[in-house]
């Protein structure tokens, strides 16, 4: 039964951005690595679409992400720094608003 949860799918789309790849070229590039050989199109297409309706990750993609990171511990770091900028422009945008909401309200 394919694994899931929301800590691997983020894995696998920090993955996939940190190769600069889409999701589905992962899922080849993690079918080709685990089983030595291209995926058979009805196969991958059917695993890729449980992961987009169910966020369901079938064995060997989950693999290739957990080697990948281990591998590339700094595409973690550059993750959480890209975090913290998001979170700081939210916080920026917010006070932003505020200040013209309350200039408005002046005027």
């Amino acid at each position: 039964m394919p694994g899931s949860g929301p800590d691997q799918v983020d894995q696998l789309r920090l993955c996939a951005r940190t190769l600069e790849i889409s999701e589905y070229e992962l899922f080849q590039r993690a079918y080709s690595a685990w089983h030595g050989h291209p995926p058979p199109l009805p196969e991958l297409e059917l695993r890729f679409h449980d992961y987009l309706s169910r966020a369901e990750l079938p064995a060997w993609v989950r693999h290739f992400c957990r080697q990948y990171l281990q591998a590339n511990p700094e595409a973690l770091s550059r993750q959480q720094a890209d975090t913290a900028q998001a979170r700081r422009a939210g916080w920026l945008a917010l006070g932003l608003i505020m200040l013209s909401v309350g200039l408005a309200l002046l005027l």
